[in-house]
């Protein structure tokens, strides 16, 4: 993520480029680049609001050192790092974390590999097992089959409400549970009932 803040006179954006002028540095004009393939999310904060923010964030509590204008670099990260946690959501959550997510919840009804979600995550099998961990307590292939379980829950009580002719084994099959005895005792655990209970509209 790359912060933009003070004043800004101009700014321009050519597809993965952009360019600006700073007031406050003779009018000189400054540049960014990136790849094509790489995610960029750019913010222009205007100078009013980083002093603001600044004054807040300096509140420190006793002994602790303060991110002052004799540390610019030290402050401008504290305000990058209060950015990405107030205004992109889920504090402390990886990005690589939120796109593995994003891909088992995108792709819950295909086959789908541990590589398969370290490559959309675009980190290695390793951190992606490492980061799963260490935020949400669970595996990758496990957080899938949380997904899948939920979508299956979800036709089966479609499925009860609208009366369409559908068995358990299909919808089961339809979100990856080829072994149907698993998938009752995996379901009965976690929503309190077989899911032929929820398919009958049985409570």
């Amino acid at each position: 993520m790359s912060v933009f803040t003070g004043d800004i006179e101009e700014m321009r954006h050519h597809g993965s480029q952009i360019s600006y002028r700073h007031p406050g540095h003779g009018g000189q004009r400054f540049g960014l680049w990136w790849s094509a393939d790489h995610d960029a999310l750019i913010i222009h904060v205007p100078s009013t609001l980083v002093e603001r923010a600044l004054a807040v964030l300096s509140r420190a509590s006793p002994g602790e050192r303060q991110p002052s204008a004799a540390s610019p670099i030290a402050a401008a990260r504290h305000f990058e790092q209060f950015l990405e946690y107030t205004l992109l959501g889920e504090p402390g959550i990886p990005a690589a974390l939120r796109r593995a997510r994003l891909y088992c919840e995108e792709h819950a009804g295909e086959y789908v590999s541990l590589r398969d979600i370290a490559a959309a995550a675009r980190v290695s099998v390793r951190t992606l097992q490492h980061d799963f961990r260490k935020h949400l307590r669970t595996t990758p292939m496990a957080y899938l089959r949380e997904v899948r379980l939920a979508r299956a829950h979800a036709d089966l009580v479609r499925i009860a409400e609208t009366g369409a002719r559908t068995t358990v084994t299909e919808v089961a099959m339809r979100w990856g549970f080829s072994h149907l005895g698993r998938f009752s005792s995996l379901y009965r655990r976690t929503y309190g009932r077989p899911p032929s209970s929820t398919l009958s509209g049985r409570r």
